[in-house]
This record gives C-alpha cells, structure tokens and sequence, in this order.
C-alpha cells in the first residue's frame, strides 16, 4: 500500500496506524517504507482526467493515491477506492472527503463494481497490493478479477512493485504489458508497469514495438 504522507493529511497518527498494520500483517501492506509523491504522479501518468471512466484505487490503504487523484483533477465521483483493512477507514475518510471507500477484498473486484457502479466503463485500475508476496493462488485470483472486469469495462492496469528486476510478471497471469518506468526518486526505487487484456489489438501493438 502506497503512503504518501503529509503532516496535514493525518500526520504522526497515520504514520503509527500505517506501522503497527505493517507489524500484524507484512505481506498485506506491503511495505514499511512510506512512499513519496513522486510515485503517485507516475501511477496516474496517463489516466485522463477528461473522461468519465471510474479511477478504481485498488489497496487503497491510508488514501495517498485517491488524494492525488482528487489534486490532480480526477472528478470524486470518478473514483472508487478498494481497501481490505478496515482500521484505515477513518484516516482514508479525512483525506479524502467525499471519495467512495468500499471495504472489501480485492478478489470480489466484479462483485464490488457491478453493485456500486453497474455498466461505468473504467479507465483505469491503479493497484497498490503487494501482488508479489501475496501467493500465487491469491494473486491467480485477484488478477482474474482484474482481468474479467477489464474485459467487460475497457481500462488499464497500473501496478508498481519494488522488485525493480521484475519485467512484467503478470503477463504470467495472461495480462499484456504495455508501458514500464522505474521511479528511482521514490524510497525504495519503483518500477510502475500498465498492462491490458491480451486481445488481437494488443498483441498488434506488441508484436510492432518488438521490430
């Protein structure tokens, strides 16, 4: 979970929350590292803040990447934001006033989405969770999740990880890369990939970029 903090967004009492659910749980944050904005600006790089496809914030945490998007220009009621861990819905809520919080797990993506915004095309996706170090069979089922509502709703797939020597891992879960960056600015360096449902257009644009 990303945590771009600021005294003004919930100050040393984010700061304790964010560390003591690191404790109990490592592989559900992620990460003890608070990031910085930097990485925030990458992962909404190229979600347009013209159309009103929904900005889904998926592990959501403490709120940093919904509020960004909010100072960014995304519209709130383009946003949904995803978040497993219910100890963070009070600090999300002062961050982000007015932004949609759905308590859920991640693996009833469609589920979630077919009842708080039933037919809303998507523009993207923007996934915080440490998919990593989740398992295979967890990660197996988020990411067809991810991948039945991308097919249904169009969008994109933003994920960052910290494993820099990672090239695209999830097209392992038949997802097709599209653009990658490393945020060497950010506390630890990370790599931002955006992938979409393999289709004859994707693999077009694929096979074109490898001449």
């Amino acid at each position: 979970m990303l945590g771009v903090l600021k005294p003004a967004e919930g100050g040393l009492r984010s700061v304790g929350v964010f560390f003591l659910e690191f404790m109990k749980c490592p592989a559900a944050v992620g990460s003890i590292c608070l990031s910085g904005a930097t990485l925030a600006n990458r992962l909404l790089e190229g979600v347009s803040r013209e159309e009103d496809g929904l900005v889904i914030d998926l592990g959501a945490g403490l709120g940093p990447v919904s509020a960004h998007m909010m100072r960014s220009g995304i519209a709130k009621d383009r946003i949904i934001a995803i978040e497993v861990n219910g100890v963070f819905k009070e600090l999300f809520a002062a961050r982000c006033p007015g932004v949609r919080l759905v308590i859920a797990d991640a693996r009833e993506l469609k589920a979630i989405l077919d009842r708080e915004a039933p037919g809303r095309k998507i523009s993207a996706i923007v996934s915080s969770l440490p998919i990593r170090v989740l398992g295979s069979q967890l990660t197996e089922n988020i990411l067809q999740q991810v991948k039945s509502v991308l097919r249904e709703r169009g969008g994109v797939l933003i994920q960052y990880s910290y494993a820099l020597w990672l090239n695209y891992p999830l097209q392992d879960y038949g997802l097709a890369p599209g653009s990658a960056s490393i945020v060497w600015k950010n506390l630890p360096p990370a790599r931002v990939e955006s992938y979409r449902v393999w289709n004859k257009r994707t693999t077009k644009l694929i096979a074109m970029s490898a001449k």
